[in-house]
């Protein structure tokens, strides 16, 4: 057996003297004068990288933001535990001549849905079509400056949001 062990057709291996020939025989295919010189190589091998980490880069900045995205909005705001914790929303009344300002101020827009009764503190205000750059700027402004509202982004469902109270 110990025979058998070091015969290399026996093992499954290729003998020395086969690899030789096969090796001999590849070079000698190769037309020297089409091989890059090394620095060529290297100059190429170099860019692969260097290209090869942007693209990483690219991928790690996309999975952190996607991480961050998932954790932020999986995450629920911290509840009060205590009972002594206080209140800053403003109850009671509120005030009709504020909401009546509101109303008035945004009477002349007509393209416009304003919702004074589906949120306690807010009057919501949101475009019914396409304003236009002007008028939405002009709308935005006046929400802004004169009513103290802001306007909250979400694609589709974006509004303008103003404090019933000041």
């Amino acid at each position: 057996m110990a025979e058998k062990a070091k015969d290399p057709r026996a093992t499954g291996m290729v003998s020395e003297e086969t690899l030789k020939k096969q090796s001999e025989e590849i070079n000698g295919a190769i037309d020297p004068s089409k091989v890059p010189p090394v620095e060529v190589t290297m100059v190429f091998m170099a860019q692969m990288m260097h290209d090869n980490l942007e693209e990483m880069k690219k991928l790690v900045r996309y999975f952190e933001k996607a991480a961050n995205t998932s954790v932020a909005t999986s995450i629920p705001p911290p509840r009060p535990t205590s009972e002594k914790t206080e209140i800053n929303a403003q109850t009671g009344p509120v005030p009709a001549d504020r909401v009546q300002l509101i109303l008035d101020t945004l009477s002349m827009y007509e393209d416009l849905d304003i919702d004074t009764e589906s949120s306690a503190p807010y009057v919501k205000v949101k475009p019914k079509k396409y304003l236009g750059t002007e008028v939405f700027a002009e709308v935005a402004n006046k929400i802004k400056k004169d009513l103290g509202g802001q306007y909250v982004s979400k694609g589709k469902e974006s509004h303008w949001l103003i404090p019933k109270l000041k």
